[in-house]
């Protein structure tokens, strides 16, 4: 047996077409896409910085 179901498989593509409208909204709004990056780069410091320190 798989590791999924029809009913697990076709929540994820709904979710994922769900995702694909989201992101596609989020390209389209130049304030809303730069504050969507902003926010990648300040998450990405975090992890960097988390793994310098040895998660501490």
């Amino acid at each position: 047996m798989g590791c999924c179901t029809d009913d697990d498989k076709k929540w994820e593509i709904e979710q994922d077409a769900r995702s694909l409208v989201e992101a596609e909204l989020v390209r389209k709004d130049p304030k809303r896409y730069k504050a969507a990056v902003a926010k990648i780069k300040e998450e990405n410091e975090a992890r960097k910085k988390a793994v310098r320190d040895g998660g501490s």
